[in-house]
């Protein structure tokens, strides 16, 4: 149960703080839209946070690939990494992300932001309906844009856009190297 109810309203929403939903964030503010971005977890980076510790590799794979680099934003935020934490140290990486987020211009960040359900209206997202666990809050953060940034496709699922778990099968696409039949598995079952 929430104890205070806010709404809000912006140009654009992007559901995932993740890196892909980072920099579309910043991308958008940069570009003067007035900006939202919420992440379930209390830090930003998704994978690339201290809570996974799973390492940018970009398209230099590592400096093995010669004269390939990231560019924009996701370089900017690599470069300063690289300037103020030379051990990779993940806690610091966090502050760093953190900290791009926090002082763009145009953007506000909900952390440890649930979003529990969707506001649809002639077939669009008009709002999403979001707790707050730290302050309490449900929040109604509404938009004229939605970005789904949440790695699983969550955001579109709730608006009923059409989703699937697993690979579909060679003849669906014509990808000679697809599985034969369509399957339900996931990078998980690939360990078993």
């Amino acid at each position: 149960m929430s104890v205070r109810k806010k709404a809000a309203q912006y140009d654009l929403v992007v559901v995932g703080g993740g890196l892909s939903g980072m920099c579309a964030a910043i991308a958008a503010a940069r570009n003067g839209a007035k900006t939202a971005i919420i992440q379930n977890r209390s830090m930003f980076g998704g994978n690339a946070s201290s809570e996974i510790r799973m390492h940018i590799v970009g398209a230099n794979c590592h400096s093995s690939k010669a004269d390939l680099r990231e560019t924009g934003i996701l370089e900017e935020i690599l470069l300063e990494n690289k300037r103020r934490n030379p051990y990779s140290v993940f806690p610091v990486f966090d502050m760093i992300l953190w900290e791009k987020i926090y002082q763009q211009e145009n953007l506000t960040s909900y952390l440890n932001t649930n979003v529990d359900d969707v506001v649809m209206e002639d077939g669009r997202i008009r709002a999403v309906i979001c707790h707050q666990n730290s302050t309490e809050t449900e929040l109604t953060i509404g938009g004229r844009i939605f970005v789904d940034a949440t790695g699983h496709g969550t955001l579109g699922v709730m608006a009923g856009a059409a989703s699937r778990i697993g690979s579909e099968g060679r003849s669906e696409f014509n990808e000679p190297t697809a599985p034969e039949q369509p399957n339900t598995d996931t990078m998980g079952n690939s360990l078993m």
